[in-house]
């Protein structure tokens, strides 16, 4: 999966988490079993659209006033894509100095969003500033950022976040207002449309879970087989066996605080910068939640209700409102087009007591640092396939190597100084 799924467990023996929305007592040295005491609500779908988009955009607006609220220099990460422009619209509505807005660019990358935050920033009429990360610009925190992301994930964003919070500090943010969680409430994700879309209703009950499976680990089988499945039909049941909601259910659960704020919330707090998300707050998730399927895929489009909502508003231009999802993560290309960052790479997967030694898998990443991948590989998606368990081994190797007990003591003590 890249990261622990679970609600509970965690990659370190012994150490589990308390999940969202559960509490759990402790009296003197003994702790009772965490007990939930909030669940995504049902959906509710006898309400016309174009009411329950006005709905969204009240609520949204109370809740980022409330997110504004700061005696410390804030500002919001502005992507030029439809969440956090919504976000910077609404809060350029409620403050009276211009809003601050930065954006990332990547280079050498043919993927640049920054054309559309600028448009974005000029329709809001915000102060606006760019950061263009280069491989160089993150090297030192490969060999860092392993630390502060305790529980092992691997999404390539991480070493991006890192960057760009500690950037953001350095420009005098101590508040940053991101918009993360939208895709995974609004139905954003390509997964909304495949495990819980229409063709999909009449598959066998036991397929279709099995098909979660397939999606989100992106494998035939394995040792979490049996658990995910099993999850899988409890959400089902949570959701009144709508597999579009349960989808939601997931997206909501699990994979929002093991992956998405595993990234958000360790790479902002490694720079001392408070990351706000307005769109996970509880009124806003509860509103997401009630709107069926029909509300949020249509028209050919997903976060339907969303866009809708900033329609009506008139929050953003249409070009804004009908763009397209656009992930910011680091350039896939990075990890064995630049020299610096390849054999940094090459040198912690292929090293002898590594990883790739002990589960066999040597001779398949040699091939890829060594660029024979691309001639033997029969299509292109072979190719990147041997690039993601390239990259997996070696954020593998940064976390075992930051985690092993001499490292740990050694930061500790000088923490302790």
């Amino acid at each position: 999966f890249g990261y622990a799924w679970d609600e509970e467990r965690s990659m370190f023996e012994g150490v589990r988490k308390l999940a969202p929305g559960t509490l759990l007592r402790v009296r003197g040295a003994s702790a009772g079993r965490p007990v939930r005491w909030w669940r995504p609500p049902r959906i509710a779908g006898a309400v016309s659209e174009e009411r329950r988009a006005d709905a969204l955009v009240a609520t949204l607006e109370t809740v980022v006033a409330e997110h504004l609220v700061a005696d410390v220099p804030i500002g919001l990460l502005l992507s030029g894509g439809l969440d956090s422009s919504v976000v910077a619209a609404l809060a350029c509505r409620r403050t009276t100095e211009p809003l601050r807005t930065i954006s990332v660019g990547f280079e050498p990358c043919p993927d640049d969003e920054r054309a559309h935050a600028r448009r974005v920033a000029a329709h809001l009429g915000t102060r606006h500033e760019e950061i263009v990360l280069s491989p160089g610009d993150v090297m030192e925190d490969f060999q860092s950022g392993a630390w502060f992301y305790d529980d092992l994930f691997w999404d390539t964003g991480f070493v991006t976040s890192l960057a760009i919070y500690r950037l953001c500090r350095e420009r005098g943010l101590k508040v940053v207002l991101v918009g993360e969680g939208s895709d995974e409430i609004f139905g954003g994700y390509r997964n909304f449309g495949l495990l819980g879309g229409r063709r999909f209703d009449r598959l066998p009950e036991g397929l279709h879970r099995y098909l979660f499976y397939r999606q989100y680990s992106g494998r035939q089988w394995g040792g979490e087989l049996a658990g995910f499945v099993a999850l899988v039909r409890r959400l089902r049941l949570e959701a009144g066996g709508d597999w579009f909601d349960t989808v939601r259910r997931y997206e909501l659960r699990h994979q929002i605080p093991n992956n998405l704020n595993m990234k958000v919330d360790r790479a902002s707090m490694a720079s001392s910068v408070e990351a706000r998300v307005p769109f996970q707050d509880r009124r806003v998730v509860e509103a997401a939640c009630r709107a069926p399927r029909e509300a949020l895929l249509a028209n050919g489009t997903n976060k339907h209700l969303l866009r809708l909502a900033a329609r009506r508003a008139r929050l953003l231009p249409d070009e804004i409102v009908d763009r397209p999802k656009f992930g910011m993560l680091m350039p896939g290309g990075w990890l064995a087009a630049d020299p610096g960052l390849s054999a940094l790479a090459a040198e912690l997967v292929l090293a002898p007591d590594a990883w790739a030694g002990r589960l066999g898998v040597r001779p398949l990443v040699r091939a890829f640092f060594e660029g024979r991948a691309r001639t033997w590989a029969r299509h292109f998606r072979a190719h990147l396939a041997f690039g993601t368990l390239a990259w997996r081994l070696f954020v593998l190797e940064l976390w075992t190597r930051a985690y092993r007990p001499a490292e740990v003591a050694r930061r500790l003590a000088a923490a302790r100084r």
